[in-house]
């Protein structure tokens, strides 16, 4: 990931090389390696080899510092940007519920010969510029929250072992009782069962009919039976 820093507030040197810089606090992924952009003039006249690394706290997560010819005459409206790149350990946490806070100053140094043979050579003319990092666990689960997951999995696997067992034993109850009606099987009336069930109740209000009961609720019965049993007849 790469930050791109608004560049707004010049910090001058002596001589050789200016820094500028937006930024003095941001947060950076565990595991990751991550770049700041800084700008770096000079408004002088000779051009000069400029080294950008940083101090303190923040030293531990920077391997190699970068290096860049800063030509002379460039303003500070035409800084050249120079990158510093951070690389955060996957185990500077200790899990992801927690953050850390390193501090220290990001540095711009004109690199320059030692002496007139070109042997070694020497820096001079430092700047600085404050900047606060602070570690967030963005790029997975790291100590003690590795523990927890696996503790989570365990509870899971157990939860489905025991939602398992109780499904057996649901669908073991459900067949015994499959079993028990296929053993002993309900009895169903057939259409030719109800018939004949109605068609004696017919003859009863038959005979009360020839005995010499007349009254209209008994005829109502009887000839509604008779039309009921004609239905039951066309569906058997």
């Amino acid at each position: 990931m790469i930050i791109f820093i608004v560049l707004v507030s010049p910090v001058l040197a002596l001589k050789g090389v200016g820094l500028k810089y937006g930024l003095e606090y941001t947060t950076l992924s565990e595991g990751k390696e991550t770049c700041l952009s800084y700008g770096i003039y000079n408004p002088w006249d000779e051009s000069v080899i400029t080294e950008l690394t940083v101090d303190e706290e923040l030293a531990q997560f920077v391997n190699k510092p970068k290096t860049k010819e800063i030509p002379g005459g460039t303003s500070s409206g035409d800084a050249i940007s120079i990158k510093v790149c951070f690389d955060i350990p996957p185990n500077t946490l200790e899990n992801c519920g927690e953050t850390r806070v390193f501090e220290g100053n990001v540095i711009a140094k004109e690199k320059k010969e030692l002496s007139a043979d070109g042997i070694g050579s020497a820096t001079s003319t430092v700047v600085t510029a404050p900047l606060t990092i602070e570690v967030v666990c963005t790029a997975g689960i790291t100590g003690s929250a590795s523990a927890s997951t696996k503790s989570s999995f365990r509870n899971i696997g157990l939860s489905l072992i025991v939602i398992s067992g109780l499904i057996g034993v649901v669908y073991f109850m459900l067949s015994r009782k499959k079993k028990q009606e296929r053993d002993h099987p309900i009895e169903s009336h057939t259409l030719r069962e109800i018939y004949m069930k109605k068609y004696d109740e017919l003859m009863k209000l038959h005979a009360r009919i020839a005995a010499g009961e007349r009254n209209p609720e008994l005829l109502r019965q009887y000839n509604s039976l008779r039309e009921y049993l004609e239905l039951l007849k066309e569906d058997m």
